[in-house]
Order: C-alpha cells, then sequence, then structure tokens
C-alpha cells in the first residue's frame, strides 16, 4: 500500500499519482472476483441496510433466542432496538445540555453576587 505521508510537498505528484493508479489496477481482479462471489452468494438475500455486523449479529441472536421465526419479525426487533438505543443517547444528551445549562445559571448567580459585593465595597 502507498503511504501518502511519505511524499511531502516538494516530491513529484505525478509519481504518487501513477503508483496510486498502477496498485489500484493491480488490485481491480481481486475485486471484481469478490464482487462476482458476493453477488452469487445468499448476502444478496439481505436487503442493503442490514448487511453490516452489528444488524447480523442482533437478527441472528433473535433467532437463537427464538425471539423471531421470519425476516420480518428479525427486521422489526431490529428496528426497534435502533430507536431505543437513538432514544437512550438523545436522553442522555438531553441530560448533559440540562446539567451544562444548570452549571451556567449557578455560574451566572455568582457572578452577580460578585457584582453586588464589588458594588457595595466601591460605593461604601
Amino acid at each position: 500500500m502507498i503511504d501518502f505521508l511519505k511524499f511531502s510537498k516538494s516530491k513529484d505528484w505525478a509519481l504518487l499519482r501513477s503508483s496510486y493508479v498502477q496498485e489500484v489496477e493491480e488490485l481491480m481482479p481481486y475485486f471484481n472476483t469478490a464482487v462476482d462471489e458476493m453477488e452469487n452468494s445468499s448476502v444478496m438475500l439481505i436487503p442493503l441496510d442490514y448487511r453490516y455486523s452489528l444488524a447480523l449479529k442482533i437478527m441472528l441472536s433473535h433467532v437463537r433466542n427464538l425471539r423471531a421465526s421470519n425476516w420480518k419479525e428479525c427486521a422489526d426487533l431490529y428496528e426497534e432496538q435502533l430507536h431505543r438505543w437513538t432514544m437512550e443517547s438523545n436522553s442522555a444528551e438531553a441530560l448533559q445540555i440540562q446539567q451544562e445549562i444548570s452549571s451556567i445559571r449557578e455560574l451566572r448567580q455568582k457572578v452577580q453576587k460578585l457584582r453586588l459585593y464589588f458594588q457595595v465595597l466601591i460605593f461604601s
């Protein structure tokens, strides 16, 4: 693999580009073979939105634990889990914002008290 960091701005970028193009051309047959194998495999039965490891692990777990007996139930349970995670994340974020607002209010009150204190000192 080409290490882009080894080339400084003063180096010949055309050389870098030609090396990159050569490497891509060398790897292209492997890529095409992998794509062909994938298109002929059972992976194509799985919708694109669920073709990543987390989705597949969770859905397989639903089948193993008898929570789902068909694809629709697996997908529905997975979507519910994603929704739950999103809600939890949003709740945690909202809580953090509320805590920050509370801290800001406390600081504002302290600043107001200090201003009053200094005004009393200056005008007394």
